[in-house]
């Protein structure tokens, strides 16, 4: 096996055929792919401090990537010290349900390499941190007790539940499977709303920067009503989600609708639409106009939607909303892992936490 790591992202993309052909042995990827990490490198990654590790078999295969950076923390909402933290998952933006793509048959040599290389990152760090990780994800549990038995302590958090909704080959199929109350409500909604309001694609709107603007406005008066801010405030959030939506674009994967009255923009959902699973990603509504329900109906007209392209799955994405729960019929969670490496440093770190959370 032979690894290389880049730090360039123009060296990042240059391989991304190559390694997006590994990633399809690996369901539920989207959020460790390049069309996900280039923007996030680009836009977010902090100068020498990103490493896409490649490992390659004696075919020159790629075998496996793991995406690491150096970034500065939140611990336990006093310190910030800095720490090694798969790419991707800071505040910022917000990925889900990562693994190492790694294939089985690497994950020995895969694990001594990365156990090496995080104890010489650990010079520079307090500890290592693996956020968003899937409630199923092999590779990464694997990794977990590899490090425990190399003389790491590691702690696992439970993060998030991310609500999903299993749809069938028809809308009104779905609708049987909620309760009667349920039924009526999604049936008078729409019936009500269909004189007022339409649902349009996005290219109706503008263009790719007229449209985010839009949504923009409408997640910021919907998130103002809740007395927050706002996503798309966040330093480089928008930027991130512009180059990322030239590469949805590129590969048909981009999911953007808005909810019109006339030609105003009342409601917006996007997401992405990835192996038949769409990711339902930002969400707004303008609150002049709730008493139309404009969040509710778009919703319901996003899920007609996708049932009529074949679309099996609308995961709602991390946060357990009550409107998710209206919706959808399952969930699954996400993992934080914290991997503490033998040190005085690192030892209080995790004493600390541990005292926090009050584990023994």
């Amino acid at each position: 096996m032979k690894f290389e790591i880049i730090t360039s992202p123009d060296d990042f993309v240059a391989l991304r055929g190559e390694i997006e052909a590994n990633l399809r042995h690996f369901p539920d990827s989207f959020f460790y792919s390049p069309c996900w990490l280039a923007p996030f490198h680009k836009v977010l990654g902090n100068e020498g401090g990103v490493a896409h590790i490649i490992g390659r078999d004696d075919q020159g295969t790629i075998s496996g990537s793991v995406h690491l950076s150096l970034v500065r923390t939140p611990f336990l909402k006093i310190f910030h010290p800095q720490v090694l933290a798969l790419l991707g998952t800071r505040s910022v933006v917000s990925p889900e349900h990562l693994d190492f793509p790694i294939r089985r048959e690497a994950w020995d040599e895969w694990f001594g390499f990365l156990v090496n290389y995080i104890r010489d990152e650990m010079r520079r760090c307090a500890f290592a941190v693996f956020d968003s990780v899937a409630e199923k994800a092999p590779c990464i549990d694997a990794f977990m007790t590899h490090l425990r038995r190399s003389g790491f302590r590691v702690i696992r958090q439970e993060q998030d539940v991310c609500p999903y909704l299993d749809l069938p080959e028809t809308f009104e199929a779905l609708l049987e499977g909620y309760s009667p109350n349920m039924r009526k409500i999604i049936r008078r909604s729409l019936r009500r709303a269909q004189d007022k309001v339409r649902m349009v694609d996005y290219r109706e709107i503008g263009d790719v920067e007229k449209a985010l603007q839009e949504a923009r406005r409408l997640h910021t008066l919907s998130r103002e009503k809740k007395g927050d801010e706002g996503s798309f405030e966040r330093p480089g959030y928008i930027e991130f989600h512009r180059e990322l939506i030239r590469c949805l674009q590129d590969e048909d994967r981009l999911y953007l609708k808005f909810l019109v009255s006339g030609q105003t923009p009342v409601a917006f959902r996007y997401g992405f639409v990835v192996d038949g699973v769409y990711y339902d990603y930002q969400t707004g509504y303008d609150p002049a106009y709730e008493e139309w329900r404009p969040g509710f109906v778009i919703l319901a007209l996003i899920a007609e939607d996708l049932v009529g392209r074949r679309v099996k799955q609308f995961d709602f994405l991390r946060g357990n909303e009550s409107y998710k729960r209206h919706w959808a019929h399952s969930d699954r969670k996400t993992y934080r892992y914290y991997a503490f490496p033998a040190g005085m440093k690192s030892w209080i770190y995790s004493a600390i936490w541990r005292l926090y959370h009050g584990i023994k």
